[in-house]
């Protein structure tokens, strides 16, 4: 199991540097730059300058919020100056998201993002092979081209760039498990939840797509090292507040059933119509907090992590604001347990 990173917010070009840098240098698998803030490939050219080993990833970047050739002219831009470290998350966001603050058309999540990946996927070839494009689907075209359109060729011995799929649900999930190199399950989850809900879904699709190759999966794990009492509680009620929120979001009550907690969500949703979010942080016992977060020290939570999601994640990360406690020695550690065989 690997380690990744993501970039905190608001980065500018010298914390983007220091950022990739330090996690290089400790041996992160992945850099990650997200969609929230600011646009997620713009860092990333500052960290592919930085760095020389460390893959560097969109964790994700919103398929809806821009046409197939714009984010495949986007990704093999960083590939190609990366010398092929690059990996494309990718996420559908919602319709409100879509239609009311990318002005976009949202046309459905399953079926038309692995639509957009085939598009992707087929503008790449043609920038390879040197011809024109030649896909026409349900949702989305590309076949006009010519040769001024055409990017410079990707580095000798740069790979395909791997496409990755963030996702919740089953539904979306049958689609990934056809067209993706790799899943970002969301972090408010359950190994069960993952063994037994979540990971049937991609694999009856591979298997009836008859896809054999490889997969990562990854997810960011609540968790987060503590040095004494204090820090635990402090992390502890971190995550209490993080917990009762996603808890309110019916989307999310088969987590709370998966740790038999089903009748929390439907409480904690009246209270956050009501804005009472103090009470509902109240709400979750520190049974639940203990089933869903791991913390304790660097050594007992990369354990901790490895026991629970081992046989499940190819690569985690830690959790936002799990890490206020850590330093380079806890990173380190944590580095070189989950890598442990």
């Amino acid at each position: 199991m690997e380690l990744e990173t993501r970039l905190k917010p608001h980065g500018d070009h010298a914390s983007v540097t220091k950022a990739a840098r330090w996690a290089e240098d400790l041996g992160f698998k992945t850099f990650f730059a997200s969609e929230a803030s600011y646009e997620p490939f713009l860092p990333l050219v500052t960290a592919a300058m930085a760095t020389e080993r460390i893959e560097l990833g969109t964790g994700i970047a919103v398929a809806f919020g821009r046409s197939p050739y714009v984010m495949a002219k986007s990704a093999w831009y960083i590939h190609s100056i990366s010398g092929g470290r690059m990996v494309l998350g990718l996420g559908t966001q919602v319709k409100a998201h879509i239609e009311r603050r990318y002005g976009m058309n949202w046309q459905g999540a399953g079926k038309p993002l692995a639509e957009y990946v085939d598009c992707m996927r087929e503008l790449w070839r043609s920038w390879r092979d040197g011809d024109s494009p030649n896909y026409v689907g349900e949702f989305f075209r590309s076949n006009l081209s010519n040769p001024e359109f055409v990017p410079e060729p990707l580095p000798a011995g740069a790979g395909p760039i791997p496409v990755w799929i963030a996702a919740v649900g089953p539904e979306l999930l049958r689609h990934a498990g056809r067209v993706a190199d790799g899943v970002n399950f969301h972090a408010f989850t359950t190994p069960t939840v993952i063994r037994d809900q979540l990971m049937p879904a991609i694999e009856e699709s591979r298997q009836k797509a008859g896809v054999t190759s490889s997969m990562r999966f990854s997810c960011s794990v609540f968790s987060g090292v503590a040095h004494d009492d204090a820090e635990l509680r402090a992390l502890r009620d971190h995550f209490r507040d993080i917990i009762s929120f996603y808890g309110s979001t019916p989307t999310y009550r088969n987590v709370l059933a998966s740790l038999g907690f089903e009748d929390l969500g439907p409480r904690l949703r009246e209270l956050s119509r009501q804005r009472e979010w103090k009470k509902m942080a109240g709400l979750v016992p520190d049974d639940l907090v203990d089933q869903m977060a791991v913390l304790g020290s660097a050594r007992d939570v990369a354990h901790g992590i490895r026991q629970r999601y081992g046989s499940l994640l190819t690569q985690v990360s830690v959790y936002r604001g799990g890490d206020r406690f850590m330093t380079d020695d806890d990173w380190n550690t944590l580095v070189e347990v989950m890598r442990a065989p």
